[in-house]
């Protein structure tokens, strides 16, 4: 899913912290960052939206992101695991198949 960047993190700061724990998942899970990065959006959105204290948000998404990698079935509590992994699978999917169009 695509977000308005400006909504979806509060200064510039916010935004290279969760750019950073993108990246380290990519070399992490040797995955391309246009798999990670809609499932890692898509969580912060949700678990923002119930955070009280939004420091630890980039840990908090980075271990879904990892239960997510290992098949975990309990990995979200905001989101059925099943849906965050059918988007994973179907953005590496795509980025196996060579489309670089982003979708949702």
């Amino acid at each position: 899913m695509l977000f308005d960047q400006m909504t979806l993190y509060a200064n510039e700061s916010e935004k290279n912290q969760h750019n950073n724990a993108i990246r380290q998942l990519c070399q992490e899970l040797s995955e391309d960052e246009e798999v990670i990065r809609p499932v890692y959006e898509e969580i912060l959105l949700e678990m923002k939206k119930q955070a009280r204290i939004k420091e630890f948000l980039s840990i908090l998404v980075c271990r879904t992101i990892r239960d997510l990698a290992r098949g975990y079935e309990d990995s979200s509590s905001f989101r059925s695991a099943d849906a965050h992994g059918k988007l994973w699978r179907r953005n590496s999917d795509r980025v196996r198949q060579g489309d670089s169009s982003r979708t949702e």
